[in-house]
């Protein structure tokens, strides 16, 4: 599949600021209003903590959807590196740097969409929220609190489509092709708040992947690993439950930040 020149550079000037601290999440939000104008003006934006919510208002009612990525990336190492970490490389086939796969490329394929689609004069029929997260990669709350405020408003999405796993090369055990490995996340709603499991359910994703190869995942190993996975993601969300999550605070500043 070609993808098109600007998004690429879209993706290219955004993996060029680094975002493994807070304080470099400013100079992103800059690069994020020059390069996708249109989705900014057309968006209803806020930020809880660092995390930017926002809604693409539909034309009708019903269950919204739920797009999901994040701004933060792991600390890069100096050395180790093909092209430097936040060289945004572009050759005829890649685009090098840190953050191209984990997680800007899904959030440049989610303002890309939208920008294209605005150009074009869509509307959705349902409301669109965007929970792009600031924190994910220390496991911090960001997402969290940024669902947290979208139960306040009694808002429940009918989806969430969130950050997917690589096109992952062989050796994997019983597979001899590449694999596109799924994650799958389990939800527990309780007196309107949502609790995301931390988990990557690894059991759901052992069938996910039998599946793309057309083989039964139907070992005791795979069965143990299911009923492990569902028990660590109902224990962790229940847990989440219990603790209280983030709570919504008060609307302020230029992109209406949520405050702690």
């Amino acid at each position: 599949m070609l993808i098109a020149d600007d998004a690429l550079d879209d993706l290219v000037a955004l993996v060029r600021v680094p975002t493994e601290r807070p304080e470099q999440l400013p100079a992103f939000r800059a690069a994020l209003e020059q390069r996708f104008p249109r989705v900014l003006a057309a968006l209803e934006v806020e930020l809880v903590g660092d995390t930017i919510l926002a809604r693409w208002p539909g034309r009708g009612g019903g269950a919204p959807a739920l797009l999901m990525a994040h701004q933060d990336v792991v600390p890069a190492p100096e050395t180790g590196w093909t092209h430097p970490p936040y060289s945004g490389h572009r050759d005829a086939t890649h685009v090098w740097g840190r953050g191209t796969l984990d997680d800007k490329g899904s959030l440049v394929a989610i303002l890309v969409a939208i920008q294209s689609l605005l150009a074009d004069g869509f509307a959705p029929e349902r409301d669109v929220w965007l929970v792009l997260g600031h924190d994910e990669e220390t496991m911090g709350t960001g997402a969290e609190r940024a669902i947290a405020e979208l139960a306040a408003r009694g808002v429940r999405p009918a989806w969430a489509l969130d950050e997917g796993g690589a096109i992952v090369e062989p050796p994997i055990a019983g597979l001899e092709r590449d694999v596109a490995v799924v994650g799958v996340a389990l939800a527990l709603w309780s007196r309107g708040r949502i609790a995301p499991s931390l988990a990557m359910v690894w059991g759901l994703t052992w069938i996910a992947v039998g599946r793309l190869a057309d083989e039964p995942a139907s070992t005791a190993t795979g069965i143990a690993a299911i009923i492990a996975a569902l028990a660590i993601g109902a224990a962790t969300a229940v847990a989440r439950i219990r603790a209280g999550g983030g709570e919504p605070g008060s609307r302020s500043g230029r992109w209406g930040r949520l405050t702690p």
